[in-house]
C-alpha cells in the first residue's frame, strides 16, 4: 500500500511536469496562452493535492483550486495564494479547455503570471510536504 507521503511527492512530481511544460510554453511565442494556463492550473491542484494529501485531509476529485486551497486553510495551512488567482485559474483548468476563448468578462494575465503563481504554489507544497510529520 503506498504511504500518504508516496502519493503526495507523486503528485508533486506531476505538478513539476505540468509546470515544466508551462514554463517551456510561455517562451514560444505560438503557443496558446490558454494552454500554458491549463498546465499551471494542473501544477497548482496537484501540489495542492500533494498538501492535502501529506496532511491526510479528504480532498474531492475537483479542479477548483479554491475549495482545495479552503481546505488546506481549515486544517491550518498556511496557504498564500490569492483565491482570486486561483479562480483565475480555474477557470483554465475547467472551462477553457471546453469553450473558444476566454470569456469577454474575464482578462487573460499572461503567460508570466500563469508560470510565476504555479511555481509559487508548487515551492510551497513541497515544503510543506517535506516538512510534513
Amino acid at each position: 500500500m503506498t504511504s500518504q507521503r508516496d502519493y503526495a511527492l507523486r503528485l508533486l512530481a506531476r505538478a513539476n511536469d505540468d509546470l515544466y511544460v508551462a514554463r517551456r510554453l510561455a517562451h514560444d511565442s505560438g503557443a496558446p496562452e490558454w494552454t500554458i494556463g491549463f498546465h499551471a492550473q494542473q501544477a497548482v491542484e496537484k501540489a495542492l493535492k500533494a498538501a492535502l494529501c501529506v496532511r491526510s485531509v479528504p480532498f474531492p476529485r475537483t479542479h477548483n483550486l479554491v475549495e482545495l486551497a479552503e481546505l488546506l486553510r481549515r486544517d491550518g495551512a498556511p496557504v498564500t495564494v490569492q483565491d482570486d488567482a486561483l479562480g483565475m485559474l480555474t477557470l483554465y483548468g475547467v472551462l477553457m479547455r471546453y469553450e473558444d476563448g476566454i470569456p469577454d468578462s474575464v482578462s487573460a494575465p499572461g503567460a508570466m503570471w500563469f508560470c510565476d503563481t504555479a511555481g509559487s504554489v508548487v515551492d510551497w507544497a513541497e515544503k510543506a510536504v517535506q516538512t510534513a510529520d
